[in-house]
């Protein structure tokens, strides 16, 4: 990222604009994102996480609905060499589900993929976590790592995978066991850009289900 960033302490919030929503599966999108302007860019590191805060319209088992401010933690799916940042959102319950108790609904992800468009800004706050899991490979100090992945870390496998690519650390070596139950590869609407990076050679995917 470029070295001039934000003088703002990342617990306050930062401004960012969705430039692309590619879909990847039949309940999977990711969105990059670009900060509106520099005093709004900062540094993260590969494992790390942020919170968004969105105005959702979500249905309550009257018939209703509801619009309200809503915050969720996502892990980041990009590396922090890059300008951008590219949260992978998976929809964890179904669009019109209603929470037995409260009779509201509490979905995220449904109501985000439908609701949130190209051009939209969100607030985003990083979460600063001193000793983080992969705080070891970020700093240098692990160079060969196992990493174990389901639905719930693939960001940030991705991100790992990216970071690799980009610092061509031949010292530095993954092995990826990955297992997903249910998997759904929708390629039709996909444009994937051949040639825009390598292949990491010290890559190696286990795949398990």
């Amino acid at each position: 990222m470029p070295e001039e960033l934000s003088e703002r302490k990342p617990q306050e919030g930062f401004e960012w604009q969705i430039t692309e929503k590619v879909k990847e599966t039949h309940d999977t999108y990711t969105y990059t994102l670009l900060p509106v302007s520099t005093s709004h860019r900062f540094n993260f590191n590969i494992g790390e996480f942020v919170t968004l805060s969105v105005l959702l319209k979500r249905p309550t088992s009257t018939g209703g609905f509801e619009e309200k401010l809503v915050n969720r933690a996502y892990s980041i799916a990009s590396s922090p060499t890059r300008d951008f940042i590219d949260l992978t959102i998976k929809e964890e319950k179904p669009y019109g589900y209603i929470n037995p108790v409260t009779g509201k609904s509490d979905a995220f992800a449904a109501y985000f993929n439908q609701q949130v468009k190209v051009g939209d800004k969100i607030t985003l706050k990083l979460n600063l976590v001193k000793e983080h899991f992969l705080w070891k490979v970020a700093a240098g100090l692990e160079k060969n790592v196992a990493y174990w992945s389901g639905a719930n870390g693939a960001q940030s496998a991705r991100s790992l995978i990216q970071y690799m690519e980009d610092k061509k650390d031949p010292h530095l070596n993954l092995v990826l066991f990955y297992s997903n139950t249910k998997l759904y590869i929708d390629n039709g609407n996909s444009d994937i850009k051949q040639g825009e990076h390598q292949p990491v050679d010290s890559l190696n995917v286990i795949y398990y289900n």
